[in-house]
Protein backbone atom coordinates (compact mmCIF):
# COMPACT_ATOMS: atom_id res chain seq x y z
CA UNK A 1 0.00 0.00 0.00
CA UNK A 2 3.04 1.92 0.06
CA UNK A 3 2.48 5.42 -2.22
CA UNK A 4 -1.04 4.89 -2.95
CA UNK A 5 -4.23 5.13 -0.82
CA UNK A 6 -6.07 1.86 0.38
CA UNK A 7 -8.75 2.52 -2.34
CA UNK A 8 -6.03 1.72 -4.82
CA UNK A 9 -6.56 4.96 -6.72
CA UNK A 10 -4.36 8.38 -6.73
CA UNK A 11 -1.18 8.37 -4.38
CA UNK A 12 -1.37 10.65 -1.35
CA UNK A 13 1.59 12.02 -1.76
CA UNK A 14 3.57 13.36 -4.69
CA UNK A 15 7.37 13.19 -5.12
CA UNK A 16 8.51 15.62 -2.15
CA UNK A 17 9.68 14.72 0.94
CA UNK A 18 7.89 12.52 2.98
CA UNK A 19 6.93 10.53 6.39
CA UNK A 20 4.72 7.92 7.45
CA UNK A 21 1.73 7.77 9.48
CA UNK A 22 1.14 4.20 10.90
CA UNK A 23 -2.16 3.42 12.21
CA UNK A 24 -3.33 0.54 14.43
CA UNK A 25 -6.76 -0.89 15.16
CA UNK A 26 -6.64 -2.90 18.24
CA UNK A 27 -8.12 -6.25 17.64
CA UNK A 28 -10.33 -5.89 21.15
CA UNK A 29 -13.85 -5.64 21.77
CA UNK A 30 -17.21 -6.76 20.29
CA UNK A 31 -17.86 -3.35 19.00
CA UNK A 32 -17.47 -3.34 15.23
CA UNK A 33 -15.73 -6.31 15.21
CA UNK A 34 -16.69 -7.16 11.42
CA UNK A 35 -16.91 -3.59 10.35
CA UNK A 36 -13.99 -1.53 8.93
CA UNK A 37 -13.15 2.33 9.62
CA UNK A 38 -12.46 4.74 7.06
CA UNK A 39 -9.28 6.69 7.35
CA UNK A 40 -9.57 10.71 6.85
CA UNK A 41 -6.42 11.92 6.41
CA UNK A 42 -7.04 15.99 6.30
CA UNK A 43 -10.71 15.25 6.23
CA UNK A 44 -10.24 13.36 2.94
CA UNK A 45 -11.04 9.24 2.98
CA UNK A 46 -7.66 7.63 2.31
CA UNK A 47 -8.40 3.84 3.25
CA UNK A 48 -10.27 1.28 5.68
CA UNK A 49 -9.14 -0.21 8.70
CA UNK A 50 -9.99 -3.86 10.02
CA UNK A 51 -9.35 -4.92 13.82
CA UNK A 52 -5.75 -6.37 14.01
CA UNK A 53 -4.36 -4.12 11.28
CA UNK A 54 -1.60 -1.44 10.69
CA UNK A 55 -1.47 0.85 7.55
CA UNK A 56 1.05 3.10 7.10
CA UNK A 57 0.01 6.36 5.25
CA UNK A 58 2.89 8.00 3.41
CA UNK A 59 2.19 11.60 4.30
CA UNK A 60 3.92 15.19 3.15
CA UNK A 61 5.85 16.90 5.27
CA UNK A 62 4.19 18.77 7.84
CA UNK A 63 1.04 19.19 9.52
CA UNK A 64 -1.55 16.60 9.42
CA UNK A 65 -5.26 16.20 10.76
CA UNK A 66 -6.17 12.26 11.23
CA UNK A 67 -9.69 11.32 12.14
CA UNK A 68 -11.55 7.97 11.83
CA UNK A 69 -15.03 7.33 10.76
CA UNK A 70 -17.77 4.66 10.90
CA UNK A 71 -21.29 5.47 9.12
CA UNK A 72 -21.79 8.96 10.96
CA UNK A 73 -20.11 8.30 13.93
CA UNK A 74 -16.25 9.34 14.67
CA UNK A 75 -13.23 10.04 16.53
CA UNK A 76 -12.31 13.16 17.39
CA UNK A 77 -9.68 14.63 15.42
CA UNK A 78 -5.72 14.46 16.20
CA UNK A 79 -3.44 16.39 14.68
CA UNK A 80 0.28 15.56 13.81
CA UNK A 81 3.21 17.45 12.71
CA UNK A 82 5.23 14.91 10.26
CA UNK A 83 8.90 15.55 10.24
CA UNK A 84 10.79 13.91 6.91
CA UNK A 85 11.85 10.60 7.06
CA UNK A 86 9.58 10.31 10.05
CA UNK A 87 6.82 7.75 11.38
CA UNK A 88 3.92 8.90 13.40
CA UNK A 89 2.00 6.29 14.99
CA UNK A 90 -1.63 6.24 16.32
CA UNK A 91 -3.67 3.90 17.58
CA UNK A 92 -7.59 3.22 17.52
CA UNK A 93 -10.29 1.01 19.22
CA UNK A 94 -14.00 1.60 20.12
CA UNK A 95 -14.81 3.32 22.85
CA UNK A 96 -16.89 0.95 25.07
CA UNK A 97 -16.65 3.38 28.04
CA UNK A 98 -19.87 4.70 26.29
CA UNK A 99 -23.07 2.19 26.29
CA UNK A 100 -24.18 1.42 22.60
CA UNK A 101 -27.28 4.08 22.01
CA UNK A 102 -25.24 6.62 24.27
CA UNK A 103 -22.54 6.00 21.41
CA UNK A 104 -24.81 6.23 18.20
CA UNK A 105 -26.09 9.43 19.10
CA UNK A 106 -24.72 12.14 21.64
CA UNK A 107 -21.40 10.42 22.05
CA UNK A 108 -21.04 10.05 18.43
CA UNK A 109 -18.02 12.25 18.12
CA UNK A 110 -16.40 10.10 20.19
CA UNK A 111 -17.51 6.94 18.62
CA UNK A 112 -14.07 5.85 18.37
CA UNK A 113 -10.78 6.27 20.62
CA UNK A 114 -8.03 7.62 18.43
CA UNK A 115 -4.55 8.15 20.59
CA UNK A 116 -0.40 8.51 19.32
CA UNK A 117 1.53 6.19 20.56
CA UNK A 118 5.30 6.01 21.30
CA UNK A 119 7.00 3.73 18.66
CA UNK A 120 8.10 1.67 21.68
CA UNK A 121 4.38 1.54 22.85
CA UNK A 122 4.01 -2.24 22.09
CA UNK A 123 1.89 -2.39 25.62
CA UNK A 124 -0.45 -5.64 25.54
CA UNK A 125 -4.05 -4.11 25.59
CA UNK A 126 -4.84 -6.66 27.64
CA UNK A 127 -3.10 -4.88 30.72
CA UNK A 128 -5.26 -1.74 29.88
CA UNK A 129 -7.13 -0.54 32.62
CA UNK A 130 -11.03 -1.32 31.85
CA UNK A 131 -13.16 1.99 32.24
CA UNK A 132 -15.76 1.89 35.22
CA UNK A 133 -19.07 0.91 33.80
CA UNK A 134 -20.74 3.64 35.84
CA UNK A 135 -24.25 4.36 34.22
CA UNK A 136 -24.34 0.56 34.22
CA UNK A 137 -24.07 0.76 38.15
CA UNK A 138 -26.61 3.51 38.24
CA UNK A 139 -28.72 1.96 36.71
CA UNK A 140 -28.66 -1.31 38.65
CA UNK A 141 -28.76 0.79 41.88
CA UNK A 142 -31.99 2.39 40.48
CA UNK A 143 -33.35 -1.30 39.33
CA UNK A 144 -32.18 -1.87 42.94
CA UNK A 145 -34.33 0.77 44.68
CA UNK A 146 -37.52 -0.24 42.66
CA UNK A 147 -37.15 -3.71 43.07
CA UNK A 148 -37.59 -3.00 46.87
CA UNK A 149 -40.38 -0.54 46.77
CA UNK A 150 -42.26 -3.28 44.60
CA UNK A 151 -41.59 -5.73 47.20
CA UNK A 152 -42.56 -3.70 49.79
CA UNK A 153 -45.69 -2.80 48.63
CA UNK A 154 -46.35 -6.34 48.02
CA UNK A 155 -46.44 -6.18 43.91
CA UNK A 156 -44.91 -9.32 43.36
CA UNK A 157 -45.18 -9.57 39.08
CA UNK A 158 -43.51 -5.85 39.58
CA UNK A 159 -40.81 -7.28 41.92
CA UNK A 160 -39.73 -10.17 39.00
CA UNK A 161 -39.93 -7.97 36.10
CA UNK A 162 -37.77 -5.62 37.91
CA UNK A 163 -35.50 -8.65 38.85
CA UNK A 164 -34.89 -9.52 35.39
CA UNK A 165 -33.99 -5.65 34.74
CA UNK A 166 -31.84 -5.94 36.98
CA UNK A 167 -29.90 -8.73 35.55
CA UNK A 168 -28.98 -6.90 32.62
CA UNK A 169 -26.43 -4.00 34.24
CA UNK A 170 -25.38 -7.01 37.24
CA UNK A 171 -24.10 -9.08 34.44
CA UNK A 172 -22.36 -6.19 32.62
CA UNK A 173 -20.46 -5.72 35.87
CA UNK A 174 -20.00 -8.96 36.87
CA UNK A 175 -17.84 -9.27 33.20
CA UNK A 176 -16.45 -6.26 34.01
CA UNK A 177 -15.20 -7.54 37.35
CA UNK A 178 -13.75 -10.96 36.38
CA UNK A 179 -12.26 -9.18 33.45
CA UNK A 180 -10.82 -6.13 35.79
CA UNK A 181 -9.19 -9.27 37.93
CA UNK A 182 -7.63 -11.43 35.49
CA UNK A 183 -5.90 -8.28 34.02
CA UNK A 184 -4.34 -7.62 37.44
Amino acid sequence: MRGRGAFGHHPIVGPASEGTIRLTREPRGRRDRLRSYSILLDSKPVGNLVPAQTIDLPVSEGPHSVQLAIDWARSPAIGVDVASGETVHLRCAPNTAQPGLWGDTFGRKKYVRLWRAEASDDTDPAKERLPVPWLRFVMLAVLLAALGFAIAYGRTVDAAAVALLALVPASVIGAWAVARRRRS
